[in-house]
C-alpha cells in the first residue's frame, strides 16, 4: 500500500506541474501577442479564445481608441452563446467590416448579435458557425429595418448542419440591399480551404502531456504490482493442480493394464 500511495501521489504532482507550466507558458505567449490597432484594423485572429477570454483581453483596448476601428478581426477562436457581449463593444457606428469566421456562434448568439449590428457595416462573414434558420431570421428582421443599407458582402456559409429552409434565403434576400453579394457555399472547394486556418490552441499541449504522463504511470505501476503478484499465485495454482490430477490418475491406474483407468 506505500507504493500504490506513493506512485498515485507522484501522478498527482506530474500532473499539476505539467498543466501549471504550460498554462503559464501560454499565459506569457498570449500577454507578448496582445493586438493592436494598426490603421484601423484591429486583429484577434486565431487566438483560440471564448467569450470570457476575449472579454478579458479586450480591455487593453481604450475607449477613445474603439471609435477609429473600421475593421474587427475576430476569425478562428471560440466565441459562443454570449458572443454578442463579448462584440459589443466593439459595435460602434463607424465599423465598416467584421469577420466571425470560425467560431461557435448559435441561434441564440446569432438573435442577439443581429439586434446590435451597426448600420455601418459593408462587408460581414460569419460562416463557418452553427446557427441556423432561427439566426438566418434574426438577420433578416434587423434587414427589414432599412439596416447596413451600404451592405456589400454576406458570407453565411457552412452554418447549419442541414440546409437551410428554401423561403427563409428567400425572405433574406429580398431584405438585402440591391448591390449586396450573399455568399450561401454548402461544400468546400478549395479556395474557401487555404483562407481557413485553424486556431492554435496552446492550453491543449499542456493537458496532453499532463495526461500522456499520468497515463504512462498508471500503466507502469500496474504492470509493476499487478501481473507480478498475480502470475506468482497463478503459477502455483497450475503447478499444485498438475500434480493432483497425477496423483489422481496414478491412483486409477489398472495394475494389470497400465494406461487404462478403472471407472
Amino acid at each position: 500500500m506505500k507504493k500504490f500511495y506513493t506512485l498515485l501521489i507522484s501522478c498527482l504532482i506530474v500532473l499539476s506541474f505539467s498543466s501549471q507550466l504550460f498554462a503559464s507558458a501560454a499565459a506569457a505567449d498570449y500577454q507578448v501577442s496582445l493586438p493592436q490597432i494598426v490603421s484601423g484594423f484591429l486583429s484577434f485572429r486565431d487566438k483560440g479564445l471564448n467569450d470570457d477570454q476575449f472579454i478579458a483581453a479586450s480591455k487593453h483596448i481604450r475607449a477613445d481608441q474603439i471609435s477609429g476601428i473600421k475593421v474587427l478581426d475576430v476569425s478562428n477562436n471560440k466565441l459562443g452563446k454570449n458572443a454578442w457581449i463579448a462584440l459589443s463593444r466593439f459595435l460602434h457606428h463607424g465599423l465598416a467590416e467584421i469577420n466571425l469566421f470560425n467560431n461557435n456562434i448559435n441561434d441564440h448568439a446569432m438573435e442577439q448579435l443581429a439586434d446590435i449590428l451597426p448600420e455601418s457595416l459593408t462587408w460581414i462573414n460569419i460562416a463557418h458557425n452553427r446557427f441556423g434558420n432561427a439566426g438566418i431570421k434574426a438577420l433578416t428582421k434587423r434587414l427589414q429595418q432599412r439596416a447596413m443599407p451600404g451592405l456589400k458582402v454576406l458570407d453565411i456559409s457552412y452554418n447549419s448542419k442541414w440546409q437551410f429552409r428554401k423561403w427563409v434565403i428567400r425572405d433574406l434576400k429580398a431584405q438585402l440591399p440591391v448591390n449586396t453579394e450573399l455568399y450561401l457555399k454548402k461544400t468546400y472547394d478549395e479556395d474557401y480551404m487555404q483562407s481557413f486556418v485553424p486556431a492554435i490552441r496552446p492550453n491543449n499541449y499542456g493537458n496532453l502531456i499532463a495526461y500522456s504522463s499520468a497515463f504512462v504511470l498508471c500503466v507502469w505501476f500496474c504492470m509493476e504490482i499487478f501481473p507480478t503478484s498475480s502470475s506468482q499465485y497463478v503459477s502455483s495454482d497450475i503447478q499444485r493442480d498438475y500434480i493432483d490430477e497425477t496423483q489422481w490418475i496414478a491412483s486409477q491406474q489398472h495394475p494389470r493394464w497400465p494406461g487404462h483407468m478403472r471407472y
